[in-house]
């Protein structure tokens, strides 16, 4: 809903619109084969939590599986 007028705007393409657009989908659902884009889309996704500070740990479900839970990520 959101990303198509913001590529739009962007000036992307349609056919490009239509791979990012479908590489979002596939991560929101959480689709393992999501395609190329949607793996590296989710990884981005879970690296830019900053787990290691968060006050939610002890009630989150993905703490343990997520990388920056168990170390500070410094860009």
């Amino acid at each position: 809903r959101l990303a198509r007028p913001v590529l739009e705007r962007a000036g992307f393409a349609p056919q490009e619109i239509t791979v990012i657009v479908r590489a979002i989908a596939a991560h929101r659902r959480g689709e393992p084969e999501g395609g190329l884009l949607g793996r590296f889309l989710c990884r981005a996704d879970d690296l830019a939590r900053p787990c290691a500070f968060c006050a939610a740990r002890s009630d989150c479900y993905k703490v343990e599986h997520m990388e920056t839970a168990r170390e500070v990520l410094i860009y």
